[in-house]
C-alpha cells in the first residue's frame, strides 16, 4: 500500500505500461524486418513511445549520405518522425507523411492486447516518379554532388498506396502475433513460478484454465469445428461432439483411439495424411495442415480440412500432446471440382472442349505415347436441322453423335467437341492397321443408331491422320481436318447425284 493525496492505493492494482522489448524476441523481429527490406527495398524502423530506436533496417543511400548529413535536411527528417508519432498519439491507425526532403514516410502503431507499445515505420520511398527538378534544386541548395545525389534518388523504390496499406497491415499483424506469443510465454513462465511458491495461486490458475477450456468448448461448438486432442504418451484421443456429427456419428459412437480416425480416412489419402502428421511430429513442418477425404457413417465421404500442431514437447523435444480441428469443406471441394470439370468440358454433350484439346496436344508432343492418331469429325446438315426442326433437335443430334463416338473409342482415347458440330478424337499408342478401322466402326455404329430412328439421322464426315513422332503432331491435326473437308465434299456430291 502507498498513499497519494491522502488516498491509499493498492500497489498490485497499478498496471505499468507494457514495453515491446518485454514480450518480443527482438532478434526474430529484426530478422523479419531485414528480410522484408531485402524483398522490397523499403526502410523499416521500430521506435518506442519515447522515440528511442528499437531496430532499423535498410536506410536509403539518399538519406544516410545526404539528408542525414546536412543540418537543414536532418532537421526535416526528425520533423517527419515527430509529426508521424504525434498523429499516432492522437489515435490515428495509419498515417502517411511526405517529408520536406521529398520522400514519403508511413507509420502505424504496434498494439499488443490493444495497448499502444511502439510505432512501426516504413519510409524513404515514393508514391510516383520523382520530380527530378525538385531534387536538382535541393542538391544545388545544400551543396550535394548532383550526379551522386540523383544516382541515390534512382535507388529509392516507388510503391502504390494500396501496396503500402497491405504491407503495413501485414507487418502490424505479424508484430502483434510475435508480441502476443511472447506475452503468453512470459505469462506462463510467471505463472509457473507462482505455482511453485503458492498453492493458492495454483488453484486460481487451475480455475482459470477450466474457464478457458470452457470458453474454448463454447467457441468450437459455435464455429462447428471438430476438435481432437491426442495424448501421444497414452495413445488416447479425445474428440468433441462436432467431430462425430461431422461424419454422421453420435458422440457416444466415438472411440478414444487414432485407429477410428485412420479407418475413416479414404485409403487413397491415408498415407498422405500420416506423412503430414509424422513430418510435424518430427519438427519438419510448423504444423500439420491437410485436406483429405473421410468416410461418413452413411458410406459417403466428406472432404475434411485438418489443421493441428504439437502443443507439448518434453525437454528432449519429443512430442507429448497434439491438438487440432476438423472443418467440413465438402461443399467448397465439390464446387472446385465442378469448376474444373466445366473448364475442360463443353456442357451439351459432356465431352472435352477445345481448350482441353489444345493442352492435351501440347502434352502429347512432349510424351512417348506415339503413334498418335487424330480423327476430326463434322456433323452433316446440322444447320438445316436447326433451321427446319429447331435447335432442340439439333442439340439431340450433337449429343447422339458424341455418344456414338465414345461408344466405339477406347477408355483411354480423348473425345472432344471443339465447335458447334465439330469433334476431335486423339488415340494414343495405336498402330496404323487398328487406326484405319476406327472411322469405319464409328460409321457402322452410327448406321445401327440411325436404323432405329424415324426422324433425322446422325451423319458425320471424317478425316484421319497418324503421327509417328512429335514433329508431325501439329501437321497431323491439319491433315485430319483437311481430310474431313474432302470427305464432306465427297459425301455431298454423292448425295446430290
Amino acid at each position: 500500500m502507498r498513499t497519494e493525496n491522502g488516498v491509499e492505493i493498492q500497489i498490485s492494482s497499478l498496471k505499468p505500461r507494457r514495453s515491446l522489448l518485454e514480450v518480443v524476441n527482438i532478434d526474430e523481429l529484426r530478422d523479419v524486418c531485414e528480410k522484408f527490406t531485402c524483398f522490397t527495398n523499403a526502410v523499416t524502423a521500430i521506435l518506442d513511445l519515447e522515440g528511442n530506436i528499437i531496430l532499423e533496417t535498410g536506410w536509403q543511400e539518399i538519406c544516410t549520405c545526404f539528408h542525414r548529413i546536412h543540418a537543414t535536411t536532418l532537421f526535416r527528417c526528425r520533423e517527419s518522425d515527430t509529426i508521424l508519432a504525434r498523429q499516432l498519439r492522437l489515435g490515428e491507425a495509419f498515417t502517411v507523411y511526405k517529408c520536406k526532403n521529398g520522400l514519403v514516410d508511413v507509420a502505424m502503431p504496434i498494439l499488443i492486447r490493444d495497448e499502444h507499445v511502439a510505432n512501426f515505420f516504413i519510409g524513404q520511398f515514393l508514391f510516383e516518379v520523382p520530380d527530378k527538378e525538385f531534387f536538382i534544386r535541393q542538391a544545388n541548395e545544400y551543396g550535394f554532388d548532383q550526379s551522386h545525389y540523383l544516382a541515390a534518388l534512382s535507388k529509392v523504390p516507388i510503391f502504390s498506396d494500396d501496396y503500402i496499406k497491405q504491407i503495413m497491415e501485414f507487418i502490424s499483424s505479424l508484430v502483434r502475433t510475435i508480441g502476443e506469443t511472447g506475452l503468453i510465454r512470459r505469462m506462463l513462465e510467471e505463472t509457473n513460478q507462482r505455482l511453485e511458491q503458492d498453492i493458492i495461486e495454483r488453484k486460481r490458475e487451475k480455475i482459470a484454465l477450466q474457464e478457458s477450456e470452457e470458453r474454448l468448448r463454447f467457441v468450437l461448438e459455435g464455429s462447428r469445428l471438430g476438435f481432437w486432442d491426442w495424448n501421444l504418451v497414452t495413445g488416447e484421443v479425445n474428440r468433441n461432439r462436432q467431430w462425430a456429427e461431422m461424419l454422421g456419428y453420435s458422440f457416444e459412437e466415438i472411440q478414444s483411439t487414432m485407429k477410428q480416425w485412420e479407418d475413416s480416412v479414404h485409403p487413397d489419402d491415408r498415407l498422405m495424411a500420416w506423412q503430414s502428421i509424422n513430418n510435424h511430429l518430427k519438427g519438419k513442418t510448423p504444423l500439420h495442415e491437410l485436406e483429405y477425404r473421410m468416410f461418413a457413417k452413411d458410406g459417403t465421404y466428406k472432404w475434411i480440412y485438418d489443421r493441428a500442431m504439437v502443443m507439448v514437447r518434453d525437454q528432449e523435444g519429443n512430442p507429448l500432446r497434439m491438438s487440432g480441428t476438423h472443418t467440413d469443406v465438402t461443399d467448397r471441394k465439390n464446387a472446385e471440382e465442378r469448376l474444373l470439370y466445366y473448364s475442360n468440358h463443353e456442357p451439351l454433350a459432356g465431352l472435352y472442349n477445345r481448350a482441353y484439346i489444345d493442352v492435351e496436344l501440347s502434352h502429347a508432343a512432349c510424351g512417348r505415347r506415339f503413334p498418335i492418331g487424330i480423327i476430326v469429325g463434322d456433323l452433316d446438315n446440322l444447320k438445316a436441322v436447326n433451321d427446319i426442326l429447331g435447335h432442340a433437335v439439333g442439340d439431340w443430334l450433337i449429343k447422339s453423335a458424341g455418344e456414338i463416338i465414345k461408344k466405339v473409342c477406347r477408355a483411354e482415347d480423348v473425345v472432344a467437341r471443339t465447335g458447334g458440330d465439330e469433334y476431335v478424337i486423339i488415340l494414343y499408342e495405336i498402330e496404323a492397321a487398328a487406326f484405319s478401322a476406327v472411322v469405319e466402326r464409328i460409321r457402322a455404329e452410327a448406321k445401327r443408331f440411325n436404323q432405329k430412328q424415324t426422324g433425322p439421322t446422325v451423319e458425320i464426315s471424317f478425316g484421319a491422320a497418324l503421327a509417328i513422332s512429335d514433329k508431325e503432331l501439329k501437321e497431323t491435326l491439319k491433315r485430319a481436318d483437311d481430310a474431313m473437308y474432302s470427305d464432306k465434299r465427297l459425301r455431298k456430291n454423292l448425295n446430290n447425284s
